[in-house]
């Protein structure tokens, strides 16, 4: 019986650390996707160029954003694959890639390659986009 009981105690004691774990990447990627917001935002208000955001808004509507960045490719980072969306002609180019996140996020350059940031970075150069394109 001891046998039994040992490998019951240790199934829960795992299934508890699976949970809170699951709980902290969930944190984890909130907090990254919120940098990812800020960081879309102030690279839309202040960086971005017309053509590049008419990219990434074109690709919007005919793609899920929310998605997009979050399945795995074999080959490029999540970051690398918004900018060949917004630089297509640089299609492939990770150097370029690496200069366009070094010169967007500077010291945090190394976010790019987190599925959840360049999500929330995507998503609100749309919506800074969406929100002004009447203007233009």
């Amino acid at each position: 019986m001891t046998g039994r009981t040992d490998m019951l105690r240790q199934a829960r004691t795992r299934a508890r650390a699976v949970a809170r774990l699951r709980k902290s990447k969930a944190r984890y990627d909130r907090d990254l996707a919120r940098r990812g917001c800020e960081a879309g935002q102030r690279w839309a208000m202040e960086v971005a160029e017309f053509v590049e955001l008419g990219c990434l808004g074109d690709l919007a509507e005919a793609d899920d954003l929310a998605t997009r960045y979050r399945s795995p490719h074999p080959t490029f980072s999540p970051g690398e694959r918004l900018y060949f969306d917004v630089c297509e002609a640089r299609d492939g180019d990770r150097r370029a890639a690496a200069a366009f996140w070094d010169y967007s996020l500077n010291a945090e350059s190394h976010l790019a390659n987190d599925a959840a940031f360049v999500t929330g970075f995507a998503l609100a150069a749309v919506a800074f986009l969406d929100e002004v394109k009447t203007e233009l």
